[in-house]
């Protein structure tokens, strides 16, 4: 009994839990974005696309970004340099 207990209230923690924002979730992705990246040194963060998916950023090194994200995860998928010489 007292494992089904503990199970019942792992299983109400977890759902319970805010959940990672996604590009569905416009407005919660999109402060996500600004907060995951900002934590990494990166400053005037601009949205690209309707979606959020794809921003514009100054990096911590001062060049400038088109920074990718993984719509479902909420992570970075790839930064694309928009100088060259910054690489």
């Amino acid at each position: 009994m007292r494992g089904i207990f503990s199970f019942a209230i792992l299983t109400a923690a977890v759902l319970a839990a805010p959940s990672i924002a996604t590009a569905g979730d416009n407005a919660g992705f999109l402060q996500h974005q600004q907060d995951y990246l900002e934590a990494r040194g990166y400053r005037d963060i601009q949205p690209m696309s309707a979606t959020g998916a794809r921003v514009t950023a100054v990096d911590a090194q001062g060049s400038e970004v088109i920074v990718h994200f993984d719509p479902d995860q909420g992570t970075i998928r790839s930064v694309i340099y928009v100088r060259a010489s910054d690489r």
